[in-house]
């Protein structure tokens, strides 16, 4: 292949001279231009062509990303085997039997501006046997209060005093910026002590 800089016009005397010529000025005329993905370098000997492969996005469950200055998108994540519940619906926007729901992803209210801490947490909610409630009942907050933070090793009562909840911390939002939480699936377990006492941990 030969680039459009190493093509000389024909001089007098050689034959074909102005087809050839018109033919070079319309290869001289090529531009190669950069787009989504591709990045050109023009040089004196020609024009090098590159791919530039999108980065790779691990969407891991609970990913946690700005929406602008006032909301926070939050990927799908379970308790146990359930999705929980983002803004009245389920976080994933699927029904119960995987299908779409329609309208935009659920967001979080959040002033991602402030300079304070605010916390996304999962808000996991079980009876009085520590097992978790319906899924419509687990749901993804922002709070600023961390007295909470310990998931269930910090459980309170709920309002209505038949069971605990617990804050389970998936990012931290301060300044425009998120600082995400790795959890993976969370995951309750009974453990079978003299005490009746229980714990989470995440998987």
């Amino acid at each position: 292949m030969i680039a459009a800089s190493q093509l000389s016009e024909a001089r007098p005397g050689d034959r074909i001279r102005a087809a050839y010529n018109a033919l070079v000025r319309e290869v001289r005329r090529w531009r190669f231009l950069a787009g989504d993905g591709v990045r050109v370098v023009e040089t004196p000997v020609g024009t090098v062509i590159v791919r530039v492969p999108e980065p790779a996005v691990f969407e891991h469950p609970w990913r946690t990303q700005l929406a602008g200055d006032s909301a926070v998108l939050v990927g799908p994540g379970r308790l146990n085997t359930q999705i929980v519940w983002l803004g009245g619906r389920p976080i994933d926007n699927l029904d119960k039997d995987g299908k779409p729901l329609g309208g935009q992803q659920p967001a979080l209210p959040i002033d991602a501006s402030d300079p304070a801490d605010q916390w996304v947490v999962l808000r996991a909610r079980v009876d009085k046997d520590w097992k978790p409630l319906p899924p419509e009942r687990q749901t993804v907050e922002t709070t600023r209060d961390v007295t909470w933070l310990g998931g269930f090793s910090t459980a309170r009562p709920l309002d209505d005093g038949e069971g605990w909840q617990g804050d389970f911390p998936l990012a931290l939002v301060r300044g425009g910026r998120v600082w995400q939480i790795a959890h993976f699936h969370l995951r309750s377990r009974a453990t079978g002590n003299s005490t009746g006492g229980k714990f989470w941990f995440f998987v």
